[in-house]
C-alpha cells in the first residue's frame, strides 16, 4: 500500500483504542491517532537501508513487538514526569500504539498480491484484494480509517460527557 493507505489502515485499527482513550482524555486520543498513523510507515523504511529486503524483517510480528516495546518505553518516559500511575498508563498506551501501527501495516500489505511473511515462516500471506499502488484502494482505506477514528473518538467524548 502507499503511505495514505497505511495511514488509513492504522487509523482503522486504532479506532477502538481511540474510543477507550477518549473517555479519559480526548486530547490524548487524538494524539494517539497521530502517533499511530506516523508510526505506520516505519516498516517501509527498509527501502532506505541497503542490506534490508523490502517486506522482510520490518514486516514481521517480531518487528511489531520490538516497536511496541520501544514506543512503550518512550510513553513510560513521558508519563514518568507526572507520577508512577501516568508512567504505567502512558507506557501501556505506547505498547498498544506501536503494536497497532506495525500490525496494521502488515495487515494492509497482506491485501496486496505480493503479500507478507509476518512470521518468517517462508509462507507468504496474501489476500490479493488490491495492488499496492491502487489509488482507489488506498483512498478507501484512508477514508474508512479517518471516519472510524473520528466516530470512535466522538463516541468516547459522548461517553465521557454522560459519565463524568
Amino acid at each position: 500500500m502507499y503511505q495514505y493507505g497505511h495511514w488509513g489502515a492504522a487509523l482503522l485499527a486504532y479506532a477502538p483504542v481511540g474510543l477507550v482513550v477518549a473517555v479519559g482524555s480526548p486530547e490524548l486520543a487524538i494524539g494517539g491517532a497521530v502517533v499511530t498513523a506516523a508510526l505506520s510507515m516505519l516498516p517501509d523504511q527498509d527501502q532506505r537501508v541497503p542490506f534490508l529486503k523490502h517486506r522482510g524483517l520490518t514486516h514481521t510480528v517480531h518487528f511489531a513487538a520490538l516497536t511496541a516495546v520501544g514506543v512503550g518505553v518512550a510513553g513510560g518516559t513521558v508519563g514518568a514526569s507526572t507520577g508512577t500511575g501516568s508512567m504505567i498508563l502512558y507506557g501501556l498506551l505506547g505498547v498498544v500504539l506501536g503494536g497497532v501501527a506495525i500490525g496494521s501495516h502488515i495487515a494492509a500489505d497482506a491485501l496486496t498480491p505480493a503479500g507478507v511473511d509476518p512470521f518468517r515462516s517462508g509462507e507468504t500471506i496474501t489476500y490479493d484484494v488490491v495492488t499496492a499502488g491502487n489509488p482507489i484502494g488506498n483512498a478507501v482505506l484512508l477514508l474508512f480509517g479517518a471516519v472510524a477514528t473520528a466516530l470512535a473518538v466522538g463516541a468516547g467524548v459522548a461517553i465521557r460527557s454522560a459519565v463524568f
